[in-house]
């Protein structure tokens, strides 16, 4: 259960969301958010003493954390790739997707902001990628991580292409049909 000043945290960090897929990375400012939120600067710098960035980090995180992989038995390597895949769906769909979507565009014209969200996209994909490979080893498979988490930045590619391209998410049969016959060739290749 959340404390108070968890959930608080929380309700600020979906301002945040909010205000990138609103006004974008160039117009987000810790006054917006301080207005939105109803909250005051102090609150936001003793939590995020780095500021906007930090703001839009703890935010991605949060997002990330919304939508967890399925770390138990998901029907097999087929089935935790698809609850992976799902997972990013999930996060790319709502608020967060579109904020994701602006800071995607913000990045190529920002250093650390662009370092940050690489970090947090490789920690994303590790820590998924382990929770397969994990999966796999327990039911007598081995999979080699490094490609675990190479199919799911491809995974990540895919999904958000067919968001942006289509205007809508890949429905359960694309999903279904893209962990079968591309992401499980991708990691039973051999490097």
């Amino acid at each position: 259960m959340q404390t108070r000043g968890e959930a608080r945290q929380d309700e600020i960090l979906g301002v945040v969301a909010e205000l990138i897929a609103e006004v974008g990375w160039d117009g987000l400012t810790t006054d917006a958010v301080v207005a939105r939120a109803q909250t005051s600067k102090t609150t936001l710098y003793r939590h995020w003493p780095g500021g906007r960035i930090d703001l839009v980090t703890a935010a991605l995180r949060r997002a990330a954390d919304c939508a967890p992989v399925a770390v138990g038995d998901a029907g097999g390597v087929v089935g935790d790739l698809r609850a992976c895949l799902d997972s990013m769906v999930d996060v790319l769909v709502g608020v967060h997707g579109i904020a994701l979507i602006e800071l995607l565009n913000a990045a190529r014209r920002d250093d650390e902001l662009r370092a940050q969200m690489r970090r947090l996209f490789d920690a994303s994909c590790q820590e998924n990628a382990a929770a397969v490979t994990r999966n796999a080893a327990a039911r007598g498979v081995r999979l080699d991580e490094r490609l675990v988490g190479r199919a799911l930045e491809v995974a990540f590619a895919w999904a958000m292409s067919q968001i942006v391209f289509d205007a809508v998410p890949p429905d359960a049969e694309a999903r279904q049909e893209f962990a079968e016959h591309t992401l499980l060739r991708l990691i039973e290749s051999t490097p």
